[in-house]
């Protein structure tokens, strides 16, 4: 049933003029690598459960391995089986910025201090804060943040974001945002946006909004088309589009939670 939805509302974008091709994930994936140049921010947009928090991780991995990009991924939950399993293929945890020595070496790290609870989230507000600074002085860094719109409206750094999106280009920072859908994103920060990443939405209203972002509304029978796990990948300033789909995220290799490192002084 959900492939028979899939293909009637492709046909539809297809019949507006607009068809999006299927290429697959390991043939297009060194060439979005090659063209997804440092200080280009990406979006990543759609629902739980459809694998953009996979999709962000796997592209962070594998420009650290790629071309040698250094990443620092945002985190302030009580666990996460993703991050978990990050951490056991040598991604170091850090509870404080800047990361010491070692862990600048593999240019893998998550900020992960511990969860203060549910009754003070924003404890840890003030360690993100001095890691935006510090990102933002040192220039270079991959940033992720899975569900971008918990960290500008319950942790409170929407100034602070918004000053990263638009202003650190030029210093070679890169933003990857997953999100379920783009009301957390101004009109400054669309102009700066550079590459998206659009799964399937819950429904029509939501896969309007998400084609807006692009320029072009006739995506959104396309995103509405997409098969579970699928996504659009774009190029938003030339207007190029594919679908494709990642393959399965391996099992992670312990259920049990990674202590955080203990923090280093500054270097």
């Amino acid at each position: 049933m959900e492939d028979e939805r899939g293909a009637s509302t492709l046909r539809q974008a297809e019949a507006a003029g607009l068809a999006v091709p299927f290429v697959p994930w390991s043939a297009i994936e060194p060439d979005f690598l090659a063209r997804w140049d440092q200080g280009q921010h990406l979006a990543v947009f759609g629902p739980n459960g459809t694998g953009k928090s996979h999709f962000a991780f796997t592209v962070a991995e594998d420009r650290v391995a790629l071309r040698g990009a250094s990443c620092v991924i945002l985190a302030n939950k009580p666990r996460d089986k993703s991050l978990s399993s990050l951490a056991a293929k040598g991604w170091r945890r850090i509870a404080e910025w800047p990361p010491g020595y070692e862990e600048r070496l593999g240019r893998r790290v998550i900020l992960w201090p511990r969860y203060p609870g549910p009754s003070n989230p924003r404890a840890n507000r003030r360690v993100f804060m001095r890691a935006l600074d510090g990102i933002m002085r040192e220039g270079n860094w991959l940033v992720v943040l899975d569900e971008a719109r918990y960290w500008v409206e319950q942790m409170g750094l929407r100034t602070q974001l918004d000053e990263m999106w638009t202003a650190s280009r030029s210093n070679g920072i890169t933003l990857v945002a997953g999100a379920q859908g783009p009301s957390w994103i101004n009109t400054a920060m669309r102009e700066e946006l550079q590459w998206g990443a659009f799964f399937r939405p819950q429904h029509r209203e939501r896969a309007m909004d998400v084609a807006d972002i692009t320029g072009d509304r006739r995506l959104w029978p396309v995103l509405m088309g997409l098969r579970r796990h699928e996504f659009i990948l774009g190029q938003l300033r030339t207007d190029t589009y594919v679908r494709t789909r990642l393959p399965k995220p391996s099992a992670p290799a312990g259920s049990a939670e990674p202590k955080a490192d203990s923090p280093s002084p500054p270097r």
